[in-house]
C-alpha cells in the first residue's frame, strides 16, 4: 500500500483546508499544511495584489519547514486555493520543495 501525504496550502483556513481533510481521510493519509515564514495578509484584495506581484516577479516566498518528509511518502496531493492562480501559474512556493 503506498504511503500518501496531502500536503496544502490554505490562506483562510477554509475551502481548501476542507477538501485536504476529506481527501485525506479518505486517502487514509498523512496530512500537513504548507505555513510561508511571512504570512498573507488577512485582507482578501490586499493578498491577490501581493500574489499577482509575487507571479510576475517569479518570487517564492520563503516556508516554515515541513513536518514530515517528502522522501517517505510514494504520493503527495498538493492542494492550493484558487486566489492567485488565476493565470494558470499557481503558487510558487511550491516549486520550492525538495
Amino acid at each position: 500500500m503506498s504511503k500518501i501525504l496531502v500536503l496544502y496550502y490554505s490562506w483562510s483556513c477554509g475551502n481548501t483546508e476542507k477538501i485536504a481533510n476529506e481527501v485525506a481521510s479518505t486517502l487514509h493519509a498523512d496530512k500537513e499544511r504548507i505555513e510561508t515564514e511571512t504570512p498573507y495578509p488577512k485582507d482578501y484584495n490586499v493578498t491577490v495584489e501581493q500574489g499577482e506581484k509575487e507571479i510576475n516577479e517569479k518570487f517564492a516566498p520563503a516556508l516554515k519547514p515541513l513536518v514530515h518528509s517528502l522522501k517517505d511518502y510514494d504520493v503527495i496531493v498538493l492542494g492550493t486555493p484558487d486566489l492567485v492562480v488565476y493565470d494558470g501559474s499557481g503558487y510558487l512556493f511550491f516549486l520550492t520543495f525538495q
